[in-house]
């Protein structure tokens, strides 16, 4: 702006507010250094040298190598000792097969025995040592067949124990994506409806425990009331799930003229069951 012989500016200025405020650190820290009247050795002195620098993704992906050994380890540690469960099993489960084996061994054993005391003894020795030999055999006839009876329980048990997880398992089949996915119905929720038997009985039972009854004298109504009570469990009447793990009905009269046995299943089927197709090439 030209004012007579002068020549001015205006500028427009704006006032900012400004703040102050000083802070102090929760945590000080000073260090002492030689200086008139103060002497610091420097014996204990160290010369640090700086390392590499790490970056975020080096740090992440050290820590992704780490995990993937771990794990490692621990799937092996894992897979050892299901495999050594597995061996165990397979130890522990014999069958008729395997005692019939220890019987023969027992009797080459035997035979092998009596020859040699026929062959080096003579008179009342050959007699006292002969009926030692069927004292030992007969303990250990009697030990394999405690045995085997005890194998035989124990099986029988894993067997009513895997129909029962069989029969009340959920319905499971693979998503679209891989998830497996579980449902459970009314069938597999309550597998049966306890029959009038079933409930005296078990009012029974309630009725003696309160009445301080010794336990080894219930042993006989509760094995009765399992027993009737995994007999209506096997009825595909009231546990519908049962009839696909059951090869054989459990009662063969109650078969009719319309139940067939699948070839494919080896299960009896109604002939409303089979598929209109089924045996067509």
């Amino acid at each position: 702006m030209m004012v007579g012989s002068l020549q001015m500016h205006i500028h427009e200025d704006k006032t900012v507010e400004l703040q102050s405020e000083a802070q102090q650190c929760p945590l000080d820290a000073s260090t002492q250094m030689t200086g008139i009247g103060c002497y610091v050795s420097c014996m204990d002195d160290k010369l640090v040298a700086p390392g590499n620098y790490i970056t975020a993704d080096q740090y992440h992906e050290e820590r992704l190598r780490a995990v993937v050994v771990l794990q490692t380890f621990a799937r092996r540690w894992l897979a050892l000792q299901e495999v050594q469960r597995l061996r165990r099993d397979r130890d522990r489960r014999l069958r008729r097969e395997d005692f019939n084996l220890l019987y023969h061994a027992l009797e080459k054993w035997r035979s092998e025995e009596e020859q040699q005391i026929n062959s080096s003894l003579r008179g009342a020795e050959r007699k006292a040592a002969l009926c030692f030999l069927l004292e030992t055999e007969t303990q250990l006839i009697a030990a394999i067949g405690h045995h085997r009876i005890a194998v035989q329980n124990n099986n029988y048990d894993k067997v009513v124990r895997n129909l029962l997880d069989k029969s009340a398992a959920p319905h499971q089949w693979r998503a679209a994506d891989g998830r497996l996915i579980e449902m459970d119905s009314e069938h597999t929720e309550h597998e049966c409806q306890l029959t009038r038997d079933i409930v005296d009985l078990s009012d029974r039972e309630a009725d003696l425990m309160t009445r301080q009854v010794k336990v080894a004298s219930l042993q006989g109504l509760r094995k009765r009331i399992s027993t009737l009570f995994l007999q209506f469990i096997k009825t595909p009447a009231f546990n519908p799930e049962v009839a696909k793990h059951l090869k054989v009905p459990q009662n063969p009269s109650q078969l009719k003229n319309d139940m067939f046995q699948c070839r494919g299943c080896q299960r009896y089927l109604q002939s409303s069951d089979f598929s209109p197709t089924a045996g067509r090439v």
